[in-house]
């Protein structure tokens, strides 16, 4: 059951690495993030709240500085392969196809008997296969692996962001300064395609941070920062991802029990109960069959055929809805000796729906005085088995409107009986001794007048019976109105469960083993507020003030996403598929971090180098709960399944297998940035990066890679007061030693500009 949660997990997660943007500023994104111990002016607020104190050569301690950035990210689209044949079921989330095996509980000697008698094997396991196609577009099972294509659609995502700094208020305890930052450290909206990248399918996530600042410095040359932080995370997700439940050596098994159901769907049953099913329910096929079936009461198909394909009834639709046999044609296949017994009767309970809506109506027909009933006890030669053809007793008659199924329709007031065994109208029988009736028939048919001299049974115009001097015929039988008097209709067939309790079953063990991997498809969503905090010192240890070490540590920080999960499980086979609706709660760790940079002015040129460690090992990456749930069966056995068993057999599932998280590794990041000023006050900046994955290169899991960095940009001082810039910086994604192969370089392209302001 929690291997329903995974889907959304794994998007969750995807922005620890591949969708983390630390450049958030215009400065940061041409150094590449290299932009610590030489952070000035608003946005030091964010990136080393020590700073903000310190002047700058486009700072000044004692101004107010204020900046808008907008920062484009795009992502081309791409395409990539996965090789599942590295891998093995249990390690990833492969579509491996699932396939099941059904064996009913028959006991010995009943199963020894059909074997003997009939030469049937009761025992025989039912082999079926999921409707959803492996990765090799086949069905079912199979443990060999293959080249899953996979691509993304091109992305992007526009982020502003707000920076303030105050400037330095000064006392007797040294210098103070407050800030604020308005950012986004993560998002993206992106869609995935194909079968490797299913489980990334519609991604949207959006992270906000909130962050005010505080620092205290003594002279500018030590400095403490501290900056609390609030961040608030949603996403919305739909993706797909492939849960082992079983394996060859050791299958998922669920077990039931024939008592668990109100009837066995016709993928449990074994080709040779089928067999058995249409002997005893038609009377014919397998002789011992027929014959026993028709002693607990079978041979009802047979019964059907016979009564409503005899020609004693003309145009029985007309008045009760009844269908022609033909209609169940297509849930029997005489040449295989089997029927569909749920499709069948299905169909009987839709049909002898019709015919009592419309009994009910034209019973009410009579009742209300629309209809009445005239009967002429002359037409035949009493006591005789011959019915002469005579003329109708002219009856004065009038017309009435009636509305049935929503159509208006035309009748006679008053309703001859036709005391004939009525053959078709196009043929004689000697049997019966019924002539050819030729227009007799069609007056028949507009009097309204049902006979049925198979049964000697006589209905009038709304379904009454009519008993009076039922003539050659056989007196009216009882079974053909149930105990409201209403026509019985068509039978209902045998089915597989009311046949094995007939031959003393009914406490028969069900088993179905499951080998291969589960189609799980979701949607979810989720959003919470987290909090955290950055600490950081910075120190110039020189008098002239040239050279800046800074220590920046980033605390973890926890969502706990709560929302809504709706999760389709398809097993398919003869186990079905399941939803399940809960309340989720997701718990994710942003990791911790420690930065420490150290930045040098040669005059006009500035060169700083960063040392970070990402403790990604550490912290719930995937800490997942959830609450309320509701299981919806969509399909087989499932359907008649209790909550404690959809409850059981979902814990099947292997969700570990499709754990994003496991063995990801603490990383580090090394980054080098340059600036220098212009005598005209163009700041220009560039920057080389290696900032490395956390995730195992050979795992099935998040796709990301080691990444090179570079950037440029450069900000013009256009007055006193304003200033603007520009930023570039791309990142390649070295997919080389991947199990994801793009044959290249994946991208992450950002475009930053950025208006600042100084008061």
């Amino acid at each position: 059951m929690r291997a329903f949660l995974i889907a959304c997990l794994c998007c969750c997660y995807a922005l620890a690495s591949g969708f983390k943007i630390a450049e958030q500023s215009l400065n940061a994104t041409a150094l590449s993030s290299a932009y610590v111990a030489g952070a000035f002016g608003a946005d030091s607020a964010y990136y080393n709240p020590a700073n903000m104190g310190f002047s700058h050569q486009l700072s000044q301690s004692d101004k107010s500085e204020l900046e808008l950035t907008l920062t484009g990210i795009y992502i081309p689209g791409f395409s990539f392969t996965t090789d599942t044949g590295r891998k093995d079921i249990g390690q990833g989330s492969i579509n491996w196809g699932l396939s099941t095996e059904t064996t009913l509980g028959v006991p010995d000697n009943m199963a020894n008997l059909a074997n003997t008698f009939l030469g049937v094997d009761l025992k025989a396991p039912i082999k079926v296969d999921s409707e959803e196609k492996n990765q090799h577009g086949t069905y079912g099972f199979s443990e060999k692996g293959a080249l899953v294509e996979g691509s993304a659609d091109p992305t992007f995502f526009p982020v502003p962001k707000v920076f303030y700094k105050s400037k330095t208020a000064k006392s007797s305890f040294g210098n103070w300064n407050y800030g604020v930052s308005f950012t986004a450290p993560s998002g993206l909206a992106m869609n995935w395609n194909g079968e490797a990248g299913a489980f990334l399918r519609n991604v949207m996530i959006a992270m906000v941070e909130f962050s005010p600042s505080l620092s205290w410095n003594y002279n500018e040359r030590i400095s403490i920062g501290v900056s609390p932080r609030i961040l608030y995370g949603m996403g919305n997700f739909q993706n797909t991802v492939f849960v082992p439940l079983g394996t060859p050596q050791k299958p998922g098994k669920v077990e039931t029990n024939l008592q668990d159901f109100d009837e066995i769907p016709s993928s449990m049953i074994p080709e040779a109960m089928g067999e058995l099913i249409y002997a005893v329910n038609t009377a014919q096929g397998n002789a011992l069959a027929a014959l026993a079936g028709i002693g607990i009461g079978g041979g009802k198909h047979l019964d059907n055929k016979l009564r409503y394909k005899l020609p004693t009834l003309f145009n029985p639709e007309a008045w009760f809805g009844m269908a022609d046999p033909s209609v169940f044609d297509e849930f029997i296949n005489e040449d295989k000796k089997s029927i569909d017994v749920a499709g069948y009767n299905a169909k009987v309970e839709e049909i002898n729906a019709t015919i009592k809506k419309n009994w009910e109506h034209y019973k009410g027909e009579w009742e209300n005085g629309n209809l009445e009933w005239r009967y002429n006890d002359k037409t035949c030669a009493s006591q005789t088995t011959i019915c002469l053809p005579t003329l109708f007793n002219p009856v004065p008659n009038e017309t009435y409107t009636t509305t049935l199924n929503g159509e208006t329709q035309t009748g006679y007031k008053f309703v001859n009986g036709v005391n004939y065994c009525i053959q078709n109208g196009h043929t004689t029988s000697g049997f019966f001794g019924c002539q050819h009736m030729g227009e007799t028939m069609e007056k028949a048919k507009e009097l309204g007048a049902y006979v049925n001299c198979y049964t000697g049974t006589f209905y009038d115009y709304n379904g009454n019976l009519q008993t009076s001097n039922p003539g050659p015929c056989a007196y009216p039988t009882p079974t053909e109105t149930d105990e409201n008097g209403v026509p019985r209709g068509y039978a209902t067939l045998m089915d597989a469960k009311e046949l094995s309790e007939k031959f003393g079953m009914g406490d028969m063990n069900i088993t179905t083993n499951l080998v291969g991997a589960t189609k799980v498809d979701q949607k979810s969503k989720g959003a919470d507020f987290a909090f955290g905090y950055k600490a950081a010192v910075s120190v110039r240890p020189f008098e002239s003030k040239s050279t800046t070490l800074s220590f920046v540590y980033t605390s973890p920080v926890t969502f706990n996403l709560k929302g809504d999960l709706d999760a389709t499980t398809y097993i398919g086979g003869s186990m079905g598929n399941v939803n399940m609706k809960a309340d989720l709660n997701l718990a994710v760790t942003l990791p911790s971090s420690m930065q420490i940079a150290l930045m040098h002015n040669f005059g006009r040129l500035g060169v700083e180098f960063v040392y970070e460690k990402i403790y990604w090992s550490k912290g719930d990456k995937f800490a997942f709960n959830f609450s309320n749930p509701r299981f919806t069966p969509l399909s087989g056995m499932v359907m008649q399944f209790s909550p404690e068993q959809l409850s059981g057999m979902m814990d099947l599932a292997d969700y570990g297998a499709v754990a994003m998280g496991d063995g990801w590794n603490d990383t580090i990041a090394l980054r080098l940035g340059l600036s220098y000023l212009t005598k005209k006050n163009y700041f220009l900046m560039g920057s080389f990066a290696f900032d490395e994955s956390p995730v195992p290169q050979d795992k099935l899991g998040i796709p990301d890679s080691n990444a090179y960095m570079f950037g440029f940009g450069v900000r013009k001082q256009t007055s006193d007061k304003w200033n603007i810039g520009l930023a570039y910086s791309l990142s390649l994604k070295d997919g080389r030693k991947s199990i994801y192969q793009t044959g290249g370089f994946g991208q992450l392209h950002l475009f930053s500009a950025s208006i600042g302001y100084t008061f």
